[in-house]
């Protein structure tokens, strides 16, 4: 991928945390959605800064998401709840997180050219 497509993807993942953080201090959310807007917010805008960091934790939440799910489904072998539980939650986590290992920021190229 090149730079500036990484610069773009990284850019948007600032301002789509920097407008959840926006909506959870000032247009009055649900009070058991506030933390969630300001925790997702604020994953979302230091992903911009730590990209590879971010996702890698995000990739082993999803892991755990999807482990914890799976402890506690009630027929045997591998199921899927018709919920929203841990599986969906744990593939979109995964996902999200392969995406910002993706984008994680270029090495610095030598300038002794």
């Amino acid at each position: 991928m090149k730079d500036t497509t990484k610069a773009v993807v990284r850019t948007f993942f600032f301002l789509a945390g920097a407008y959840l953080l926006y909506m959870a201090f000032k247009l009055k959310p649900e009070p058991d959605e506030k933390p969630l807007l300001i925790l997702s917010g604020l994953i979302l805008t230091l992903s911009s800064l730590y990209a590879k960091w971010i996702g890698a934790l995000i990739i082993i939440v999803g892991v755990i998401l999807c482990g914890l799910e799976y402890s506690r489904l009630s027929q045997p072998g591998i199921g899927f709840n018709p919920d929203l539980g841990g599986y969906v939650y744990g593939l979109a986590a995964m996902i999200i997180g392969g995406i910002l290992i993706t984008v994680a920021p270029s090495k610095k190229k030598d300038k002794t050219e």
